[in-house]
């Protein structure tokens, strides 16, 4: 069993420990889903499969490595968001856009990191002004007003996202890459 990736999927669901435990039924204690989730022991083939089975994924979603691994790049939130909802949205959102650059690479649209655009810090309306004006350049969007951005941000690789999380959250900003580490997608997420 793939450990954090368990963590992971309980995480995305909403899960506690104690609370994966009872959807279970009792089969396994919170103890054994930690020391799943860390590494110290693993599951029998049925207790894996009733696990994903609470989760809705299947078995071998528990097992694999994802193809992807995506990293957080930036986060809007306000200062007391829980770490426990901090952790769900991070999970969620890791794999929304695993998910949605799996269903891209099966449909044969992926996009190159290319379009994606580097990480910029910005420190001022001006830079703001020219990293925008850079973009629209790069993307030979023209100087008129946009009539749809997440258009705009999808055809290019760049996925937004709508979760539903506390309101004390912003937005993040993640992107995907694949095993060579090529960035294969991106996402906003509000």
């Amino acid at each position: 069993m793939n450990g954090p990736r368990l963590r992971q999927l309980r995480l995305a669901r909403g899960l506690s420990l104690e609370e994966l435990a009872a959807a279970l039924g009792g089969l396994v204690s919170r103890q054994a889903l930690w020391k799943y989730e860390h590494g110290k022991a693993q599951p029998s083939a049925t207790t894996a499969s009733k696990i994903a089975s609470a989760l809705g994924v299947k078995t071998v979603d528990l097992v694999i490595e994802p193809a992807t691994r995506v990293r957080l790049i930036a986060y809007r939130k306000r200062p007391n968001l829980t770490k426990t909802e901090q952790e769900r949205i991070e999970s969620l959102v890791s794999l929304s856009l695993e998910e949605r650059v799996r269903i891209q690479e099966r449909l044969g649209l992926m996009h190159g990191g290319d379009q994606i655009p580097a990480q910029t810090v910005i420190c001022s309306l001006k830079e703001a002004e020219a990293a925008a004006d850079a973009l629209r350049k790069r993307w030979e969007l023209g100087r008129d007003a946009i009539s749809n951005v997440v258009a705009v941000l999808e055809d290019r690789g760049i996925h937004v996202l709508e979760i539903d999380a506390d309101s004390k959250f912003d937005g993040i900003s993640a992107v995907a890459f694949d095993a060579h580490g090529k960035a294969v997608g991106a996402a906003v997420v509000t």
